[in-house]
């Protein structure tokens, strides 16, 4: 029986607490999932104008971590952080257009034997409908040529406006690829001083707490991109090495799509390895590409079980399934890019959350983030001139 206070209370209270306790905690949560969803579609709606500003400076972020190896040992030679990350950067420079360089020669002298052959592939095809099974005869296919001729004419318009949008992603991509390589040989030459900067304008109480967070995260970021360039050239010499045994063409330029694709975790492999097999099956035969296949295989195989969790798991550890949907979520909003950069920003984003959460604990951070803490813990010092992450020898300002 209700009391007289009960009969008497607030009516909103008591409706509420009629609801199920389980309700309202599922209902907060979905709140919270609507929010952030809503929060992050406006967060995209203000980017998407500067993506390529974005694009360029989060480029520059991974190959600063990518030569940072090669900066640390020409800065023993040249003491000038400036000119150290001069020579550092031409290097890069030199090396990537020596390679662009062969594999252009090798595509201009293997690409006609590549078209001969696909020819040659067409043709038997056009035999094995006409002969095979589904006996097709002459007519009918004249009739489907007809019928593509016509739809290419009628889509003509639509085509020439994809070939606009590909022009202007061109366009974006040259001015993210030159802002790129200007931010790196910044972030190479006064990476500290850049973010010292940025943490001065935070109150003085979180301004350490943030920068060691993110000066983790940074470490994490870096172990990512040296770990995933060691599998990418796993997979391309690997397959590489299986094309030039078949004797296919175009081996070179094969082995640096392989490479690059490889950076995308999990599905930039199957696809460039995709892309292989189809080589091999036009250039040679069926025999070709079922061996190309079982290569392909058998390079993948060694690196989600052996170098995978072996060198992963010194970066920063994510599971299978978060990587795979981070891959997709990220493709699915920006394309190639978000796919590049969604492990990255996961990694990223692990590795600073729990280091905030820790703050003033660390040993209760777990295995793999405390790893990238201890590994890092001098690399940011109070110093300038150095790159993001790395540790300078300069007196701060």
């Amino acid at each position: 029986m209700s009391t007289p206070e009960e009969r008497t209370g607030d009516p909103i209270r008591q409706a509420v607490g009629a609801v199920p306790r389980g309700l309202i905690v599922a209902g907060i949560i979905a709140a919270c999932f609507v929010a952030l969803a809503a929060a992050g579609w406006v967060l995209l709606q203000i980017l998407d104008p500067i993506s390529p500003t974005i694009t360029g400076i989060a480029f520059a972020l991974l190959l600063t971590g990518l030569l940072m190896p090669l900066h640390r040992l020409i800065s023993r030679v040249f003491t000038n952080s400036h000119a150290a990350a001069g020579v550092t950067l031409v290097t890069f420079l030199v090396v990537l257009i020596g390679v662009i360089g062969v594999a252009g020669a090798q595509i201009v002298t293997g690409f006609g034997e590549l078209r001969d052959s696909v020819f040659q592939a067409l043709q038997q095809l056009e035999t094995w409908l006409r002969e095979g099974p589904l006996g097709l005869d002459a007519a009918g296919l004249s009739e489907y040529l007809e019928k593509a001729q016509e739809w290419l004419s009628a889509n003509t318009s639509r085509l020439l406006t994809g070939a606009l949008a590909a022009g202007s992603a061109i366009s974006s991509f040259s001015v993210a690829l030159v802002l790129a390589l200007v931010t790196t040989f910044f972030f190479l030459a006064d990476g500290r001083r850049i973010w010292l900067w940025f943490v001065g304008l935070l109150p003085a109480a979180v301004e350490e707490r943030v920068d060691a967070a993110f000066s983790n995260g940074f470490h994490s970021v870096r172990a990512y991109v040296k770990t995933q360039a060691i599998v990418a050239a796993v997979d391309a010499v690997g397959i590489g090495l299986g094309a030039l045994i078949l004797g296919l063409p175009l081996v070179i330029p094969m082995t640096i799509i392989v490479f690059i694709a490889s950076f995308i975790p999990v599905i930039g492999a199957v696809l460039s390895g995709a892309i292989v097999i189809l080589i091999a099956g036009f250039a040679k035969n069926l025999t070709a590409a079922l061996i190309m296949l079982g290569v392909v295989v058998l390079v993948q195989q060694l690196e989600s079980n052996l170098l995978q969790p072996v060198l992963m798991s010194r970066a920063v550890a994510l599971h299978p399934w978060g990587v795979i949907v981070g891959v997709a979520v990220g493709g699915a909003i920006y394309g190639i890019i978000g796919a590049l950069f969604a492990v990255p920003i996961m990694a990223l984003t692990k590795v600073v959350v729990l280091t905030l959460r820790h703050w003033g604990s660390p040993e209760d951070l777990p295995p793999d983030v405390g790893e990238v803490a201890e590994a890092g813990a001098d690399r940011i010092p109070d110093g300038e001139g150095a790159a993001v992450g790395e540790e300078s020898t300069e007196p701060a300002d």
